[in-house]
């Protein structure tokens, strides 16, 4: 099996080199109409995918250390798109969440984004299309699968139909 893990590294690690070739210049982050940087426009996509979360976590997705994130989620409430909400139950615990306003410039910029995309996936035939996406609902369930093991320390087993269930 470590064979197999080497093997998953490599492709792991040739597929950002990758990705950014094909996908960069669909995802130019200067298109911005807020002028948003790239941290920014991240922040605020991961914040409408997930919901309201903490800095800490917030910072986990986008691979940044605390100061640095302060100053982004400073920038986003100047600008109204975040706003921070004081933890009920403890009083030292912030949430960062989407205002109306950062919502409403988070439609504008995933509708954007996802025409541009369907544009250029359109240039696959339909057989590179259904392996595409056969493998990104894979690749995106695995991945899932690793998130909550590093957050929760779950193992699951699959069920033979792609189901998981907690052991």
């Amino acid at each position: 099996m470590k064979a197999e893990h080497d093997r998953i590294a490599d492709l792991l690690l040739g597929i950002n080199p990758l990705y950014f070739r094909a996908f960069g210049p669909i995802m130019d982050w200067k298109q911005s109409s807020a002028g948003c940087s790239k941290n920014q426009d991240k922040a605020l996509l991961i914040l409408n995918k997930r919901g309201p979360m903490l800095p800490s976590q917030l910072g986990t997705c986008l691979n940044m250390r605390r100061g640095s994130l302060t100053s982004l989620v400073d920038s986003l409430e100047e600008m109204a798109f975040v706003h921070r909400t004081p933890d009920r139950d403890d009083r030292r615990r912030v949430w960062v969440s989407l205002t109306h306003v950062g919502h409403g410039y988070v439609s504008e910029r995933y509708a954007r984004l996802k025409t541009a995309l369907t544009d250029f996936l359109a240039e696959l035939d339909d057989g590179d299309t259904a392996r595409l996406a056969r493998g990104l609902e894979d690749v995106s369930a695995v991945l899932q699968r690793l998130v909550d093991i590093r957050e929760h320390g779950t193992t699951e087993q699959e069920d033979g139909n792609g189901q998981y269930s907690t052991q």
